[in-house]
């Protein structure tokens, strides 16, 4: 991640990471993980452009000024979008941390909640969401519209990796890291 250091801004009074969302050297989006083990709100909140200008830098007028802001507000929270080769195999992970640290081409939609309908019609897509139960329900009705998915089961069986320390792509990196393993 230390390549992608302008996607990131950290504030250490109240503990936040911020997870920016670029377009031309431009934020258009971003989402905020809590660091704060104690804090029991939302780990994560994400802001389209539209959330930005009001909540953010309050500034209303600025918001109504931005071109198509309906589907830009839509875009926003869809980050590496506007990267992302759709001729070509991409990966849609759930968050934006997975998406920053894949190698390759890959977009992530901020959360198991997001609409990813529009890209199942596309023969290049492929989805990694998070090993949990939201995630695995994903990627369970995927699977049963024959779309490609990641197997965590599957994974899990072929690496060796013990299924309780890993949650997302993050983890298998941080677990291959501090465990000199190749997955």
């Amino acid at each position: 991640l230390h390549r992608k250091v302008d996607n990131f801004l950290f504030d250490q009074r109240k503990n936040k990471l911020y997870i920016l969302n670029l377009k031309n050297d431009r934020v258009i989006g971003l989402q905020i993980r809590n660091m704060n083990e104690k804090y029991y709100g939302a780990k994560y909140i994400s802001y389209n452009i539209e959330k930005i200008y009001t909540d953010i830098l309050k500034d209303l007028d600025g918001v109504m000024q931005v071109k198509d802001r309906e589907k830009v507000n839509t875009l926003s929270l869809y980050f590496g979008i506007f990267e992302c080769d759709f001729t070509s195999t991409f990966t849609i992970f759930e968050g934006p941390m997975d998406h920053l640290l894949y190698p390759k081409n890959s977009i992530a939609i901020s959360g198991a909640g997001k609409n990813t309908d529009m890209f199942d019609d596309n023969p290049n897509a492929r989805y990694f969401f998070d090993n949990d139960k939201i995630g695995k329900e994903i990627m369970h009705r995927k699977l049963s519209a024959k779309r490609t998915v990641f197997l965590w089961k599957k994974f899990f069986e072929i690496s060796g990796i013990p299924t309780r320390k890993i949650k997302d792509f993050n983890d298998i990196i941080m677990y291959c890291y501090r465990n000199k393993s190749n997955g």
